[in-house]
């Protein structure tokens, strides 16, 4: 009965955040005029689906910018995934879905299943209901997340279907490790569909992605020892299922392109366009550089609302030694997470090594977040530049990790909840002037206000 319980009670409590956040995060991104609105310059999805129930690859609108062209036909370098969130009301009512409505849907969702994947820290001799309602609130209401929710962009929405169904695939990972790597068929099917539209949402997450079904097949293997081959059946499937989304991928390049390793990018129609045309998109040297803006720049601070000074700018730097070399920068909105989110430093406790600290399986969780964050940020930090909306690729990560690291040092603290809810109130505090900095700034830079901002 208690274990009945105790699995209705898993189910139940991330439904319930759900449906509060999609009402909270409703009458932020509207401003309480509960009506979406479109970005006007970009793209939207709806334009990939209605071009899928043509059956065609190219969209036929023409937006402003963010798009490819080739052989006179325009595309979307975005991931063809969430494009199927948006057939059914096309179908069915022959109206378009708010791209805002499925960004608040997902951002909601993958709270949900942070809170779920906290739980799997859980034991019975070890309750985790403040600690778990803390990291929670922080992930739901942080300022990173808040704009996420703010902005109705395609680009918003792509980089939230791909972290709900990597937190969703993440889930059942983390799970198995706990289980001594079992893992049920449906288990398998469902983490390995999570897997499958994460990277037809995001594809820089495929190294994230191998690395997660690896642990769980290496793990699975290591204990088979004595098992009959159905017992691997179902990391057979997760495997099987997670590779058709690589598999999809490529195959939508070759379609369009005529080349399986062909994402489309000499053919952008972006601001960057002439520097991409070189072969630039991806590049080493631009490491340094983002990682700077991501982990180390210091915000200014200002004496006005929203008195968070955030950097726009974008630099283009030449060799004196090397006159053919030539790289650029664009740092958009980007500043020390760790400044904006202290809460974040708990990262650094995760993987202490004191027996009596933690058990095996914690520092277990630690080196597969570990290593998922390096593999999210490493694709990000070759790009051009450090975009605040990319933080929301390796926030919600970082934040479990950090989960992770609080648990480890908790019994070392004397005021153990008083640490933990100031570094969540600043954290919480300090990046929601973020949030609000961003509103002004779009409002100007790519012409959307807010609702928030008033009519």
């Amino acid at each position: 009965m208690l274990k009945l319980t105790q699995e209705r009670g898993s189910v139940v409590r991330p439904a319930f955040i759900f449906a509060a956040l999609l009402l909270v995060y409703y009458c932020w991104m509207t401003g309480l005029t509960f009506k979406f609105s479109e970005t006007s310059v970009f793209p939207t999805y709806n334009m990939l689906a209605a071009s899928f129930l043509k059956g065609q690859l190219n969209i036929d609108e023409n937006p402003p910018v963010d798009y490819l062209t080739y052989n006179g036909k325009k595309y979307l370098y975005f991931g063809p995934g969430p494009a199927i969130f948006h057939m059914p009301s096309l179908i069915l009512a022959g109206r378009p879905t708010p791209t805002g409505l499925i960004v608040i849907i997902l951002v909601a969702g993958a709270v949900a299943i942070f809170h779920a994947i906290l739980g799997l820290w859980q034991h019975s001799d070890r309750p985790l209901g403040v600690e778990r309602s803390l990291f929670s609130i922080v992930f739901a209401f942080n300022g990173y997340s808040l704009l996420m929710a703010t902005i109705p962009s395609i680009h918003h929405e792509a980089i939230c279907s791909g972290m709900f169904f990597l937190l969703a695939g993440l889930y059942y990972v983390l799970k198995s490790m706990k289980n001594g790597f079992e893992l049920s068929l449906s288990e398998a099917l469902v983490s390995g569909t999570c897997f499958c539209f994460c990277l037809l949402s995001r594809f820089s997450y495929v190294f994230t992605v191998i690395v997660l079904v690896f642990v769980v097949t290496a793990g699975r293997l290591r204990n088979s020892a004595g098992l009959s081959a159905r017992s691997l059946f179902p990391v057979a499937v997760l495997a099987f299922v997670a590779s058709t989304g690589i598999v999809a991928a490529l195959g939508y390049n070759y379609l369009r392109f005529g080349s399986l390793g062909d994402f489309g990018v000499g053919y952008m129609q972006t601001l960057y366009r002439e520097y991409f045309l070189h072969g630039n998109y991806l590049r080493y040297d631009h490491i340094p550089y983002n990682l700077w803006d991501y982990f180390f720049r210091i915000p200014q601070m200002l004496p006005d609302f929203p008195y968070l000074g955030l950097p726009f700018h974008i630099l283009e730097i030449k060799s004196l030694r090397s006159p053919d070399f030539f790289l650029m920068h664009v740092n958009e909105l980007s500043v020390s997470v760790f400044v904006l989110m202290p809460v974040l430093l708990f990262c650094f406790f995760c993987n202490i090594r004191e027996q009596s600290v933690g058990t095996e399986i914690d520092r277990s969780f630690s080196r597969v977040l570990s290593a998922s964050i390096v593999l999210q940020v490493v694709p990000l930090s070759l790009t051009i530049g450090s975009i605040v909306r990319y933080y929301f690729d390796f926030l919600p990560l970082m934040l479990i990790m950090a989960f992770g690291g609080y648990m480890r040092i908790r019994g070392r603290l004397s005021h153990k909840y008083l640490t933990l809810g100031l570094t969540s109130a600043v954290s919480l505090l300090f990046s929601f002037f973020l949030s609000i900095g961003a509103m002004f700034f779009y409002w100007n830079f790519i012409n959307y206000r807010s609702p928030l901002l008033g009519p």
